[in-house]
């Protein structure tokens, strides 16, 4: 996958893409401990559904003010304060005593070590990687590394939680966090960074940040069956705070997301690929694993096992090394439709059928949605990267 990528670089670009691995398997493992987790720090089921909100609304809005860091401080400096970040974060969540322990240790992480993580990593990715066939093959190999960090996370998530203990499952990703850490000291100080005095875009992450907190919070109160009248304030305190956003952005001299990005056509639908397939597949793990757990008894480990098609992460690094070659050929255009249409024949299947759990693993290998996630991950990734990419012109 690397053939194109020169030799000294080659341990650099697997070092970086560590980043999508752990995160990953992160994501994943939470999931799967959710209940034991709710049940050991005696959480309510709103409450416990916010260590997964807290992370995602962190790690969306704060990412493009860890590119703008990235870019203003210097990468190598920012990566390895994350990856510390990570494993401090961690050890704090398998140590917390009470949700009030977990939950600010949750945030610091997405905060702190995720949405700082994976824009640094993924820029120094692209600065590896300048020409267009060894960016292909680096973004591939990024995908494959993003899919087996998920089928670790699934796993892990459940044979602790089954097994030991779901404290365990927090420490899995610190040896990860601190081998990346001594080993990405090989990366050369040095790096360029933006010229000129340009802010750094505080104002507007979060103020994007905010948005996306009230927006949740108001539905997670309204699937809280909480009062009507507090989740209508969110909507109109997101609404405020999104206008503020723009307003900022508006006013700005360097904005945080720059309006000749936008009229990028390949950002533009890269970018809504993306966000339709994860926001059709994201909810498929969560749902899937609390529907086998509560309506089939299926311990964490079965369900961990069963979900293994949905997360289909094994077969990325095989599909996604294929779909390397398809992109270089054909292009980004239909590399992303075949994986959309993979996913959306995936998705149309009874997939919640009544059934054992080898029944789901091996019916998972002929599912067209086991596959698609080594499609879309290559292509949507230089559909929103390659031909937008600053470097090496800029």
């Amino acid at each position: 996958m690397l053939d194109t990528v020169a030799r000294p670089r080659r341990c650099l670009v697997l070092l970086v893409c560590v980043a999508p691995l752990m995160a990953n398997a992160d994501a994943g493992l939470v999931v799967l401990a959710l209940p034991e987790i709710q049940r050991d720090l005696s959480m309510s089921l709103t409450t416990a559904h916010w260590v997964i909100n807290v992370y995602a609304v962190l790690v969306g809005g704060l990412q493009m003010l860890g590119g703008r860091l990235s870019d203003r401080y210097g990468a190598r400096r920012l990566l390895l304060g994350s990856l510390m970040a990570f494993a401090v974060t961690s050890t704090m969540r398998a140590l917390a005593p009470s949700a009030w322990v977990l939950l600010p240790a949750r945030a610091g992480q997405a905060a702190a070590a995720v949405a700082m993580l994976v824009p640094v990593a993924m820029g120094l990715l692209l600065t590896m990687t300048p020409r267009q066939a060894q960016r292909r093959n680096g973004l591939a190999l990024w995908a494959a590394c993003g899919g087996i960090g998920s089928v670790a996370g699934v796993l892990a998530g459940g044979l602790a939680a089954t097994y030991l203990s779901w404290r365990w499952a927090f420490l899995l990703n610190v040896p990860l966090a601190l081998g990346a850490f001594v080993a990405n000291r090989r990366l050369k100080p040095g790096e360029k960074r933006c010229a000129g005095n340009s802010a750094v875009g505080v104002p507007g992450a979060l103020l994007l940040a905010g948005t996306m907190l009230a927006l949740v919070y108001a539905l997670v109160s309204v699937a809280g069956q909480r009062s009507g009248t507090s989740a209508w304030a969110l909507l109109a305190v997101a609404v405020v705070l999104g206008g503020l956003f723009l307003a900022t952005e508006a006013r700005s001299r360097d904005p945080l997301i720059p309006s000749a990005l936008l009229r990028s056509r390949f950002l533009v639908v890269g970018a809504l690929g993306i966000l339709f397939v994860a926001a059709a597949t994201g909810p498929v793990v969560f749902v899937g694993s609390m529907y086998l757990r509560d309506v089939h008894g299926y311990s964490a480990w079965t369900a961990g096992c069963a979900l293994l098609p949905v997360v289909g992460g094994v077969v990325v690094v095989v599909v996604g090394r294929w779909s390397s070659r398809l992109l270089g050929r054909y292009g980004p255009r239909l590399s992303c439709l075949v994986g959309c249409g993979l996913t959306g024949s995936g998705l149309r299947g009874d997939w919640c059928e009544q059934g054992s759990a080898r029944r789901w693993i091996c019916g998972g290998v002929g599912r067209p949605k086991t596959y698609d996630r080594g499609l879309n991950s290559p292509p949507g990734s230089p559909c929103s990267r390659s031909n937008t990419c600053p470097w090496p012109r800029n």
